[in-house]
């Protein structure tokens, strides 16, 4: 069995963030605090995720994507590239409308790939400071707001988990 795992280098400003296994909640922690390190270096000058070796990716690491460009949008940069060549990751991709905010090609680039040096596991955060049920209620606010379908798609989610909020007394 493939370990899940999400991993990234850098190389002349460009970040490349790879997905291993199956990617879903537990893991979108990390994901999340990495995001906002990335967005914030003011070397960035691109990003790359690399979704060929993922077996599953669940909605709230898809909003986080989704989050990660629309900061690289805000800084002026181009749209981030994802490189997928599953046929049902793809159709994930596409039924979410990816295209409107990534481009998205089958194979990574020899080229680039040559020049990066080995991959690292995002620094791990405190799981007992992360407010999980926040997390993913915003990773699905940011995907309903991709697309009209989207927003048919994700409210009952995000309805259940402002619900959950209020009865937590967090919101």
């Amino acid at each position: 069995m493939q370990e899940s795992s999400i991993c990234y280098g850098v190389l002349n400003g460009v970040y490349v963030i790879k997905f291993n296994g199956e990617v879903r909640v537990p893991m979108c922690a990390n994901l999340d605090a990495f995001t906002q390190k990335l967005l914030d270096d003011p070397a960035l000058s691109g990003v790359i995720i690399d979704l060929t070796d993922i077996k599953f990716i669940d909605s709230t690491a898809l909003g986080l994507l989704v989050k990660i460009a629309a900061g690289v949008s805000k800084r002026h940069l181009d749209k981030p590239l994802i490189v997928s060549s599953d046929e049902n990751v793809n159709r994930t991709l596409e039924m979410t409308g990816f295209k409107q905010v990534f481009y998205i090609i089958d194979r990574f680039p020899e080229n680039f790939r040559d020049g990066l040096n080995a991959l690292q596991q995002l620094p791990a955060v405190d799981q007992k400071t992360i407010d999980l049920c926040s997390q993913v209620l915003e990773a699905h606010r940011i995907l309903m707001a991709l697309n009209e379908q989207n927003q048919e798609t994700f409210l009952p989610v995000v309805k259940a988990l402002e619900n959950e909020q209020r009865l937590l007394g967090k919101s």
